[in-house]
């Protein structure tokens, strides 16, 4: 990952001027910040070009990775059709149990 926001900052440019630099849009530079996107090998290099060494902002993705943001209505809907599922399982699994146990008691009565 490539610490966006750090370069822009340290550097004293804007986004767009970023943006002009690289030969991109914008709103391309936002979804790099943003952590949505990557920044491209060839216009890393192309920094190198026009900044010299950029390493100080290359940085591990674990270290840099900002949080997704969570759709709380969609994970609870997506837990509550898991629940729904393995509560399914169970009674079927303790209908086979309780038929199992109807045969054993049955054959032991012969």
């Amino acid at each position: 990952m490539f610490d966006i926001e750090k370069f822009i900052k340290e550097k004293k440019i804007t986004q767009k001027e970023l943006a002009n630099v690289l030969g991109v849009s914008q709103p391309f530079i936002s979804q790099i910040k943003d952590g949505k996107r990557e920044l491209p090998s060839n216009k890393k290099k192309l920094l190198k070009k026009k900044f010299g060494d950029i390493s100080a902002y290359i940085v591990k993705q674990s270290a840099y990775a900002k949080p997704k943001k969570v759709d709380l209505a969609e994970t609870v809907a997506s837990q509550q059709k898991t629940i729904e599922n393995l509560s399914e399982i169970i009674i079927g699994l303790r209908n086979d149990l309780d038929t199992e146990r109807s045969k054993n008691s049955t054959n032991k009565k012969k």
